[in-house]
């Protein structure tokens, strides 16, 4: 299994809930030539998707045209738990198990006898649905685009088009009778190229009364196993209070002309590698500064650079930059949607 594919599944798992109150929040955006009526479609997704305690399926995904891999399913999304066996990943048979009782993931390679662990309890970030919508639907054009079929169940097609010409296009088959999106489709553009990603859902079973046995992993005894710290996310009313909480010193950055201070957050990986993050906004343009104790390096192809004296590394495309560098064991790290110099000008801006 890639990297990707377990964060893919659990990401999947309340997306009907999104689809409603996408439609719910959005239906006045949504084109229709007759029925269905789009509020009843996101009533009837946000209904019954909640009756749906569990299910089964076989979820193979696709990139570019490319199998990717496939994976056995066995989920109750409601308590965000999970059994995944991954049978392919690219191309080859894979023996990959992950299991999730909600709190703990484990991932347990058995060619490799090891077993990496997950402490989910505290989420990424914790943003409602509602939030979510919110800004799905201020920054996205939605449309209804008929019905389909997908392993024999007929389907809603929803799509879900970003007005930022770099974003991803979602569309989503919706079952008819259930409103699960048994398939979606991610286009995603950026710097004039494009890549799609599919994930479809086939022999799909729904209330499968699953064994409460099968979300609990017990490694065996002779397995190496590696936990992995699980960062949490918060947002903060001031910069003074994110200091107070972080226990970080904010940088005073210099930044271009037009930009304006919008938020400031932090990430907090119990005690090693927290982050202090400041965000500035100029239209559609985004630059945020990071700064802790502990950054991983940015990637093999990174390009070095010095910073008032100090090694440093960045990475750019035509859209985006990201620089780090280090200075008296305090790592930083400025990134945006703008050029490296100008990157290197708020970098040289901040004292340390």
């Amino acid at each position: 299994m890639s990297s990707i594919d377990a964060p893919l599944t659990r990401r999947v798992l309340p997306v009907a809930a999104v689809v409603a109150l996408l439609l719910l929040a959005g239906c006045s955006a949504v084109t229709l030539d007759g029925d269905p009526d789009p509020e009843r479609i996101g009533e009837l997704a946000e209904e019954r998707y909640d009756d749906i305690d569990s299910y089964s399926a076989t979820i193979t995904y696709h990139a570019d045209g490319e199998r990717l891999s496939v994976q056995e399913v066995v989920a109750a999304p409601h308590e965000n738990k999970q059994y995944i066996e991954t049978v392919e990943s690219g191309g080859e048979s894979s023996e990959l198990v992950t299991v999730s009782n909600g709190s703990v993931t484990w991932t347990y390679q058995p060619d490799e006898n090891t077993v990496r662990l997950f402490d989910q309890s505290t989420p990424l970030e914790n943003v409602s649905y509602s939030e979510q919508i919110e800004e799905m639907v201020e920054n996205s054009e939605i449309s209804y685009d008929g019905t389909d079929t997908v392993d024999d169940r007929d389907t809603h097609v929803v799509t879900v088009v970003p007005d930022d010409t770099n974003g991803t296009e979602t569309t989503y088959w919706l079952d008819q009778e259930t409103y699960f999106p048994v398939k979606y489709e991610l286009t995603h553009r950026f710097d004039g190229e494009t890549s799609v990603m599919t994930v479809e859902y086939t022999d799909l079973e729904f209330d499968v009364d699953p064994d409460p046995a099968l979300f609990e992993f017990d490694p065996p005894a002779d397995a190496v196993v590696e936990r992995i710290a699980t960062p949490s996310f918060e947002r903060f009313d001031t910069i003074a209070t994110a200091e107070d909480e972080t226990g970080i010193e904010a940088p005073t950055p210099d930044v271009p002309d037009g930009y304006e201070f919008t938020e400031v957050a932090g990430t907090f990986t119990d005690g090693d590698g927290d982050e202090l993050l400041l965000t500035y906004e100029r239209d559609d343009d985004t630059i945020t500064v990071a700064t802790g104790t502990e950054m991983d390096g940015l990637s093999e192809d990174a390009k070095s650079i010095t910073i008032d004296g100090h090694d440093g590394e960045y990475i750019e495309s035509e859209r985006i930059a990201i620089l780090a560098w280090s200075c008296d064991d305090v790592a930083y790290r400025v990134s945006g949607t703008t050029d490296v110099d100008t990157l290197s000008a708020i970098a040289a801006s901040i004292d340390c």
